[in-house]
């Protein structure tokens, strides 16, 4: 079988980029309601969260517990990784404007 993506690549993938799209956007706010002088604000991140439970679970059923220690800890790194190099180009001097 010669496929061009295979599905268990594809839904780590997709656990991939919703780990980073959490990471990168959860900053960001939306106001959900008022109640009196208060505002209810949320994370755009909590879109991604049942999607990223609900692949967590799949892989868990069908591929096993290790397959899914696995991914998630392949998120990690990601993550990790994303600090560093954020943490580098934010250290970085910026170039001189002419």
């Amino acid at each position: 079988m010669n496929k061009l993506i295979r599905p268990a690549d594809l839904v780590v993938a997709l656990y991939i980029f919703g780990i980073m799209a959490a990471e990168l956007m959860g900053a960001k706010t939306f106001v959900i309601g008022h109640l009196g002088d208060y505002t209810l604000r949320a994370s755009v991140a909590i879109f991604l969260m049942p999607l990223l439970f609900t692949l967590t679970d799949v892989v868990t059923e069908v591929r096993g517990r290790e397959r899914a220690r696995s991914m998630v800890f392949s998120g990690l790194a990601v993550i990790v990784l994303l600090i560093f190099y954020t943490t580098l180009a934010t250290a970085l001097p910026p170039s001189a404007r002419r």
